[in-house]
């Protein structure tokens, strides 16, 4: 689990790869797949995505993120940041109506 106090979670690179560029719909994405690769203190997290033109996949991409500060798992302190999370997203959204 990842420290609640201290998070620290690090964008480490990405990449795409493209059958081709000539799209003739705006450009969507869809999460393919996700992996989380867990050592001791860190993890490496891996999002595989499928660029789309309209229905057609014209590409795929990966996204690599290192989490740091790994601890055992604790389930009361993982759903008390949860549930801090999700008050803060819904503050933002009922902000922005």
């Amino acid at each position: 689990m990842f420290n609640t106090n201290r998070p620290l979670v690090m964008y480490n690179s990405m990449s795409f790869e493209f059958s081709s560029l000539n799209f003739t719909h705006p450009m969507g994405l869809k999460l393919a797949k996700s992996t989380l690769d867990v050592e001791p203190k860190r993890a490496n997290s891996f999002l595989y995505f499928d660029l789309f033109d309209g229905d057609k996949i014209q590409g795929q991409g990966i996204k690599k993120l290192v989490v740091a500060g790994l601890k055992p798992y604790q389930d009361e302190a993982i759903n008390a940041f949860a549930a801090q999370y999700e008050a803060r997203r819904d503050a933002f959204k009922e902000a922005l109506s």
